[in-house]
């Protein structure tokens, strides 16, 4: 049996400590230049501390920013864990971001930091 890149919440870090994977979807993979490359999109959501509130995360103005919703709010409908709904606003529970990671065996994977280049070489000369 040929081994295949398999890719699972356990391989990744989530981006802040605070923050827990949800799961790992949408995976996509290339070769270039001898090299595998896979990026998937990754669902992640904070760490719910307290049974009794949910905390939602969102990124405006360049920053995480956190929404507390009472589990109890009878304004507020829970019976969908991907959002939280409300007459007026609808919430999602989980922030999603791509991870990228390099293989030059088509096996082992190298999972890329937030900011890290994909290819530690310049563009060719008019592209960015």
């Amino acid at each position: 049996m040929e081994k295949q890149l398999i890719l699972e919440t356990k391989n990744l870090t989530p981006s802040r400590p605070d923050f827990e994977i949800l799961g790992v979807f949408n995976p996509a993979v290339t070769q270039y230049k001898g090299e595998t490359i896979l990026i998937a999109r990754v669902a992640e959501t904070v760490k719910q501390t307290d049974p009794k509130v949910a905390v939602v995360p969102f990124y405006r103005d360049h920053r995480y920013q956190f929404i507390k919703i009472p589990r109890n709010s009878p304004d507020h409908d829970f019976s969908d864990c991907r959002v939280i709904k409300n007459h007026c606003q609808n919430y999602l529970t989980s922030i999603s971001h791509f991870a990228i990671a390099r293989s030059s065996d088509g096996v082992h994977l190298h999972y890329l930091r937030r900011g890290q280049p994909i290819w530690h070489q310049r563009w060719p000369h008019g592209h960015r």
